[in-house]
């Protein structure tokens, strides 16, 4: 198992996959949202090399600060965004390059979450 064994044998892991997840922003929320859920396991893939930069340099400086990422925009931010006529993927919005990190510290952050880089078709059949 990619995750390691349950603390409580008799719980039952759940996986979410996110298909195609890009530069992995919304894995990275849902991992901060879901960081006290033991159970849940994220799955992140995506087929191209250059979409996956972001979210590795993100984990690897989660990894050093022992904190979660949390300059995603959520889907609020982005209708908001949006109600105010900015485009929410223009890379000059300041909601997509944030560098915030939350202040609680974590020892392991993102134990939770792996991340596949290829086809997503091969994944699922696994």
């Amino acid at each position: 198992e990619i995750f390691g064994p349950l603390q409580d044998s008799t719980e039952r892991r759940r996986v979410w996959i996110e298909l195609g997840c890009g530069r992995g922003e919304n894995v990275l929320a849902l991992a901060h949202r879901y960081r006290s859920d033991p159970c849940l396991s994220i799955i992140g893939a995506e087929i191209h090399q250059s979409g996956l930069g972001n979210i590795f340099v993100r984990l690897q400086q989660a990894q050093q600060r022992h904190a979660y990422w949390t300059g995603y925009t959520t889907f609020g931010q982005i209708a908001y965004d949006k109600f105010q006529n900015v485009h929410p993927h223009e890379e000059e919005n300041p909601a997509l390059n944030r560098g915030e990190w939350s202040s609680e510290t974590h020892s392991d952050p993102y134990r939770n979450v792996r991340i596949f880089r290829g086809d997503c078709m091969k994944l699922i059949t696994l």
